[in-house]
């Protein structure tokens, strides 16, 4: 069967509830996503290159005749700057929107999928803890330069990035707070229609599961807490916390440091898509 150019994306961001848009729209007759989320051909391949894009466009062999084709990296959001947060692994591509308009041209459609920046920075924190890419002792301080722990929460910047290339009509922004948690049948119902396809199939029952729960956390006016004896037993610290005993991990001027840093990219952001989200991501409290 001969493979398929995919005509939509899902650009990210990470820990915002891609896995979760790829396992639903994946179950959707009209649409194909490869089985294998994060395939990251143009966040790491440089362009043009002979023969790659045949190699990419083999995960999209048994797309039959659905109408919606694409792919989901959560990575392919993130835009390279002078920010001294931006520090990105080697052989990362500076320029992905321009790379994605190379290879799958200007009519695509792109998803992006938002949540709180502090929280999202957290929640990769905690993500790289528990995979062994950061030190069990690593504080959050400590690793907030690694892979865009900081810097993939400026959204404005991102999005930006890809309206040089792409107009704001083809992107489709959800958050994972008002859509997916408060809505997900309606949110599914939207992404169906931007996309083209029937509506979402009303006997899909596991619309509020969550894909990947990371490692449990919460904030109070104590700071920012998480439940650091779940991380995986290899990397574990040498003498770890009991499971269900929340360990400080932000004092709370930390967390007021960390949303001052992402304040002024909301606002913009909110000028960009005309929404609320400083309010409603509580940055005005």
């Amino acid at each position: 069967m001969p493979a398929r150019m995919p005509n939509f994306l899902i650009i990210g961001a990470q820990k915002c509830g891609t896995s979760w848009l790829h396992r639903h729209l994946s179950a959707h007759p009209d649409v194909f996503l490869p089985v294998n989320k994060d395939l990251e051909f143009f966040s790491y391949v440089p362009y043009p290159q002979p023969g790659d894009i045949d190699a990419y466009l083999e995960h999209f062999q048994e797309a039959g005749p659905a109408q919606a084709v694409g792919e989901a990296t959560a990575s392919y959001f993130w835009s390279h700057s002078t920010s001294p947060w931006c520090e990105m692994p080697e052989g990362f591509q500076t320029n992905i929107p321009k790379a994605v308009r190379h290879y799958l041209g200007t009519e695509l459609k792109l998803i992006v999928v938002l949540r709180h920046p502090a929280r999202r920075a957290i929640s990769a924190y905690l993500h790289y803890l528990n995979t062994g890419e950061l030190a069990p002792t690593a504080t959050f301080e400590e690793s907030m330069k690694y892979v865009g722990t900081i810097d993939m929460g400026f959204y404005a910047r991102h999005l930006a990035a890809w309206l040089e290339v792409f107009d704001l009509s083809q992107i489709k922004v959800l958050t994972l707070e008002n859509d997916i948690r408060e809505r997900p049948a309606f949110a599914l119902s939207q992404l169906c229609e931007f996309l083209g396809v029937r509506k979402y199939p009303s006997e899909i029952s596991t619309l509020e599961q969550v894909d990947y729960p990371g490692i449990p956390k919460h904030n109070n006016c104590r700071g920012v807490f998480a439940d650091i004896g779940k991380l995986r037993p290899q990397y574990r610290l040498e003498n770890p916390p009991s499971q269900d005993e929340y360990i400080q991990i932000l004092t709370p001027g930390q967390w007021q440091e960390l949303e001052s840093i992402y304040q002024a990219d909301v606002a913009q952001l909110d000028s960009l898509l005309g929404t609320h989200l400083l309010g409603d991501w509580g940055f005005l409290h």
